[in-house]
């Protein structure tokens, strides 16, 4: 009992700090307890996000900065960009415990999906935005990459803005005549699209039909999708749904009373499920054959997903500190690992060249990761919890006021 009531009041003092509130307020939190600030914290799930981003990393880096020969002949054998499809099942899983819990708190439907949204906006559309407008704006200083055009490059920034990036990057691929000017710049936000996307369908649903029939829907489409051939920038492959689907499914089948689903396991146990679940990701895309790429990748993110539920086996581990760092600022570093590495080439092209040597494979190396996880840094911390908190603040006075005119106790 000591151990819970020091427990409670760290959790009051970071409430207060994060979300300043006034007396009266604080009266209504010692009346009703059960309305106290409890954030959810699973560090296990930041450490597979992770091991996502830096899956994408090893990924995007081919091809674009100077590398030793044993690294190219690594994709004869794998793929790495099935990192995105575990972040589709962690948000699968996460989105369907959102918006069920904004729901629940909610008195309608239309409050829950305000209360949803506008939490997702402030914890997603200024940092796309911002890193959308870097991404025009270092577009007028690179010279050593091909077809920069910082008009295209804007449309490009544009769609990311407007959520419809997957589609504009399907056409692209598709119309290799409508010169959509270099990708790199921030043709990545295709797969924040979609979430969003897939976000506004599964949140439809549960309003229309409710939470098990929202998710069979999903998990049907899914399976139609899956017929289909889905070769990189096709609209099946653009638009997919599998690992996110069944990122809800898990939820709902594993979670009791709301909360995130915890899974009792040993650590050796999850991390072989970790490590299965990442060889059946990236050896998907090049050793099994078309239609059943994607579902394959969908199974493997979900081993993925399945090992973190433990909520201890990869964050209490002796290296879990860094680990954890790099999954909170997955996000920032998705968005500006691109534009970032387009800086390095550009540098490198002008100091060292682009001779193919050790001394210089290093030196691109940490010039690169050192721009990517700075900026990362800044943006999480500028960006990313600044406008975390101050929609996390909006919501909680919003439901104070709500409670307060309708006199009834919080829920």
């Amino acid at each position: 009992m000591t151990a819970y009531r020091a427990s409670t009041r760290r959790t009051w003092r970071l409430g207060l700090l994060l979300f300043p509130v006034s007396a009266d307020k604080i009266a209504i939190f010692r009346i009703y307890p059960l309305f106290r600030m409890r954030p959810e914290k699973n560090n296990d799930i930041q450490c597979l996000r992770a091991v996502a981003i830096l899956l994408v990393l090893i990924q995007h880096y081919r091809n674009r900065l100077p590398t030793l020969p044993g690294y190219g002949r690594l994709f004869d054998h794998f793929a790495f960009w099935p990192g995105v499809d575990i972040f589709f099942a962690i948000s699968g899983l996460l989105i369907c415990h959102s918006f069920l819990r904004d729901k629940r708190l909610a008195t309608s439907r239309r409050e829950a999906l305000a209360t949803f949204w506008t939490r997702r906006w402030g914890r997603l559309f200024p940092t796309v935005l911002f890193w959308s407008i870097a991404s025009v704006c270092i577009s007028f200083f690179i010279v050593s990459s091909p077809d920069v055009e910082p008009t295209k490059i804007a449309v490009g920034a544009a769609t990311a803005v407007a959520g419809v990036s997957n589609a504009y990057w399907v056409y692209c691929a598709q119309h290799l005549g409508a010169n959509c000017g270099n990708a790199d710049f921030n043709s990545v936000t295709w797969s924040l699209s979609l979430e969003w996307q897939l976000y506004a369908v599964l949140t439809a649903l549960i309003c229309m039909v409710g939470r098990r029939w929202a998710v069979a829907a999903m998990l049907i489409f899914a399976a139609i999708m899956s017929t289909f051939s889905a070769a990189s920038f096709s609209t099946m492959w653009a638009f997919r749904m599998q690992a996110f689907s069944l990122g809800a499914l898990t939820f709902l089948l594993l979670q009791k009373n709301g909360a995130l689903p915890v899974i009792s396991m040993p650590r050796a146990l999850a991390i072989a499920l970790l490590l299965a679940g990442i060889f059946v990701c990236i050896s998907a895309p090049i050793h099994v054959p078309q239609p059943f790429v994607l579902p394959t990748i969908a199974v493997g993110a979900i081993m993925c997903l399945l090992s973190s539920l433990t909520g201890t086996a990869f964050s209490q581990w002796s290296l879990g500190a860094p680990i954890i760092w790099l999954g909170q600022r997955s996000y920032s570093v998705y968005l500006c690992h691109l534009p970032m590495i387009i800086v390095t080439k550009e540098i490198v092209a002008h100091t060292i060249g682009p001779a193919l040597n050790a001394q210089n494979v290093i030196i691109a190396a940490t010039i690169a990761g050192c721009l990517v996880f700075v900026s990362a840094e800044l943006s999480y911390r500028f960006i990313e919890l600044p406008f975390q908190r101050i929609v996390g603040k909006k919501i909680v006075n919003s439901r104070f006021k709500r409670q307060r005119d309708t006199g009834t106790p919080p829920t």
